[in-house]
């Protein structure tokens, strides 16, 4: 029986989510990465939730180039010195574990899974201090890692000078027999370059000749002593540096348990940091794990084929419809989508996300069991027919109602007639367990089975027969044809080949089973485009719909800001003439005027500012072009621009314009000459903010106001806004994204940043 894993290529998958890995050891898990344990594969899922939120709303986590230290300190344990390599890696870790937690202390209440396994870390910051104060940056051991390093180190400074300086001397006073002027080391001494042929002129010991063995590399006796000296201090900093690593690597020792559990703990956030990376990349969302034995997928798509390509299929398996035969044209697309259903499974077991429209609902599978592909073995002297049936067996020994079985041109590579019986009762074998089975077949008695057995049913993958190219979207409950004289016709085989075989299936029946199929398959595919026409004629309806209300909108808050900039002007115009008139009546010396006469006037004019202002109405049955009327039940008044009938084309001051019939259609009279006391006002555009919030809609309700809100914003001649629509499962900023790529308006858009709401919000830009 072939590994599942090798038959579903998921080795490629590994190395796709390897690639996000910062740890070595995290890598090595992926790399491994298998089925979990149903007890254990919820909890993994959760952990991988929040930390597909976390990474979207904060960014990755502080892991960089942690080391595996299992054989490290498997050999300290031993008795072994580390090196210093060694020694920074374990303190490198111990940083990264205090990096860890200081990034997510304050996000406990956001994340619990995380937060619990953030407690688990040791603090070994004293280690990290320890160690770093014996190891400088660069590798080397500071002078300061002990008193006695130090010491030696100074003599070490003092004799080098020395000897140098007495070098230098003897250079300039040999200078005529020196094969080049400089000081030279050899074997560890101090040594004079001098030409071979001058090599008595300077008494000492010989080390080493040159290649060409023109030069000899001589240490003056003089310098014998000094050389000496600085060799055995070399030797008690060697041996105290040793004691140094030595005793660092008792120390991590004594803490090898914490340590050790600190980086099983941040090969554990990068493992599934990089699950949860390349589920942002891929779009993909965790699923939900059911107790019920369930299979539902929402446009799931094959993570190994290219996204601008792939076709997105819905699968749906429950405890009445558990098996699914599936039919259709060689090439087009039976395979995949057998593949595309177990890898779901197989990735969602191994903890990933998957790359579908919604959350899935999966139940879990002990075993997936798969028979794909031309299994036929040299090896084993098996025919492909063998090799089959011999998977066939294994599977049937050992299923259960709680495993998944994927067959492929199941009963294949034998006699159509002994194949299709062979597949029927196999099917009906797995259909008496409950096993949920998905098989593709070519045979027409399995797709009877399918339309007449409870529990069973059909599937295909459309054809599009004008081009004879398959489409790779899956229809269920409808069984599809194989197309195989009209693949043959667009390979160019020999014509009365073709037509001889299609005089056989009349004569056997077959044809006009194919005939129907046809049919239906042309239904099928005019009926999607139907679909697609009327969703799409409906969402431009419904956009017109919006534009219309939001411009009726805008038009009832401009009627009312008119309204009470008009209130306002009548008023102060009555506010001065009581004044007026106060003033005349406090000032007047005229005999002639009557208190009483004064008192009336000031009644009236109090009665007028209770009295709102009303425009004058001409009622007349015959409007012509050029008339100015009012549209009643809208209160919109305009110029009539063009009649035909009994339609009116009508337009607004504000240079809007509206076709209305004559009925509700009131003549009035042109609008008067401004006065010098009127108040020339631009209508105000209502109250906009800078962001929007639509936590808690969903998409259908949320879209409508969105649109409505940046139709307003611009208005406004807003530059920027943001739009809240908060984390979840990413539908909402999804469809906020996709209607912003249509949007002309609109210059660019990111997610907010760090104290912008983060993956949460989206911050828009406008040209």
């Amino acid at each position: 029986m072939l590994d599942i894993y090798q038959t579903l290529e998921f080795n490629a998958i590994r190395l796709k989510i390897a690639s996000f890995t910062q740890s070595e050891k995290g890598k090595s898990r992926i790399l491994n990465l298998k089925m979990y344990e149903e007890t254990i594969l919820k909890e993994v899922l959760e952990f991988l939730d929040e930390l597909v939120i976390l990474n979207l709303r904060y960014g990755n986590l502080p892991i960089l180039n942690s080391k595996d230290l299992e054989q490290m300190m498997a050999f300290a344990l031993k008795g072994g010195t580390l090196d210093v390599l060694e020694l920074e890696a374990i303190a490198y870790d111990v940083l990264i574990s205090l990096k860890l937690i200081k990034s997510l202390e304050k996000r406990g209440q956001e994340f619990p899974l995380i937060q619990k396994k953030i407690k688990e870390i040791s603090l070994l910051d004293k280690i990290e201090q320890q160690i770093h104060h014996v190891i400088a940056p660069d590798l080397t051991i500071f002078d300061h890692a002990s008193k006695t390093l130090a010491n030696i180190r100074k003599q070490l400074k003092e004799k080098e000078a020395k000897l140098h300086s007495q070098m230098q001397k003897a250079m300039v006073n040999l200078s005529e027999y020196l094969g080049e002027a400089l000081i030279t080391i050899r074997n560890g001494h101090f040594v004079l370059p001098i030409k071979t042929i001058h090599k008595n002129k300077a008494r000492g010991i010989i080390h080493d000749l040159s290649d060409s063995g023109a030069t000899t590399f001589i240490e003056p006796d003089w310098a014998v002593e000094l050389n000496n000296e600085l060799y055995l201090l070399k030797k008690e900093e060697s041996e105290e540096i040793k004691r140094l690593l030595n005793k660092l690597t008792l120390l991590v020792c004594e803490h090898s348990f914490d340590i050790l559990k600190n980086n099983e703990i941040i090969a554990l956030f990068d493992y599934t940091q990089a699950k949860a990376l390349y589920a942002l990349k891929n779009e993909a969302i965790v699923a939900s794990l059911q107790k019920d034995k369930i299979i539902d997928l929402k446009k799931a798509r094959h993570p190994l084929i290219d996204p601008l390509k792939v076709v997105g299929n819905d699968f749906y398996f429950d405890q009445e419809n558990y098996i699914i035969v599936i039919s259709g044209p060689n090439a087009g697309g039976k395979t995949v989508a057998l593949k595309t259903l177990a890898l779901m499974v197989l990735m969602n077991q191994c903890g990933l996300a998957l790359p579908t429209s919604q959350q899935a609902r999966l139940s879990y599978f002990n075993n997936i069991y798969a028979d794909i592909g031309d299994q036929q073995s040299l090896f084993s002297n098996l025919s492909t027919f063998s090799s089959h049936i011999k998977n066939l067996s294994y599977i049937a020994e050992n299923v259960t109602s709680k495993d998944l079985v994927i067959l492929d041109e199941i009963g294949t590579g034998t006699s159509p007639l002994e194949g299709e019986a062979i597949a029927i009762s196999y099917l009906n074998y797995l259909k008496e367990k409950k096993v949920f089975t998905f098989s593709s077949s070519h045979y027409d008695g399995l797709k009877n089975y399918a339309l007449n057995e409870a529990g069973v049913i059909n599937a295909s993958v459309l054809f599009d027969e004008e081009k004879m190219m398959p489409t790779y979207v899956l229809k269920m409950n409808v069984p599809g044809r194989s197309y195989g004289l009209e693949v043959a016709m667009k390979f160019n085989l020999q014509e009365d080949i073709v037509l001889k075989a299609k005089d056989y299936l009349t004569k056997s029946g077959l044809e006009d089973s194919n005939q129907a199929l046809t049919n239906l398959q042309k239904l099928i595919n005019e009926n999607e485009t139907i679909n697609k026409d009327l969703k799409k004629k409906t969402s431009e309806l419904q956009l017109k719909e919006e534009k219309l209300a939001t411009l009726e909108e805008k038009i009832k808050n401009e009627q009312q800001q008119l309204f009470l900039e008009s209130e306002e002007i009548k008023k102060e115009l009555i506010k001065k003439a009581k004044e007026d008139i106060d003033l005349i009546f406090q000032k007047s010396q005229d005999e002639n005027l009557k208190l009483h006469e004064v008192i009336k006037v000031k009644k009236e004019l109090d009665n007028l500012v209770k009295t709102p202002l009303k425009e004058e109405e001409i009622y007349d049955e015959n409007i012509n072009e050029g008339d100015y009327v009012l549209i009643a039940n809208l209160n919109i008044e305009g110029r009539v621009k063009q009649k035909r009938t009994n339609k009116l084309v009508i337009v607004t001051a504000e240079g809007l314009t509206f076709q209305t019939s004559l009925e509700g259609v009131k003549k009035i009279s042109p609008p008067k000459k401004k006065k010098e006391v009127e108040v020339i006002s631009t209508p105000q555009i209502m109250d906009v903010k800078l962001e929007l919030n639509i936590i808690g809609l969903y998409v259908d309700e949320a879209m409508p106001i969105v649109m409505k809100y940046l139709d307003n914003a611009r208005l406004k001649r807003f530059k920027q806004v943001r739009i809240i629509h908060g984390f979840g499962k990413g539908a909402l900023r999804k469809a906020l994204h996709e209607y912003l790529k249509q949007c002309s308006f609109v210059e660019s858009y990111r997610l907010g940043g760090e104290h912008e709401g983060g993956g949460g919000a989206t911050i828009i830009i406008f040209k």
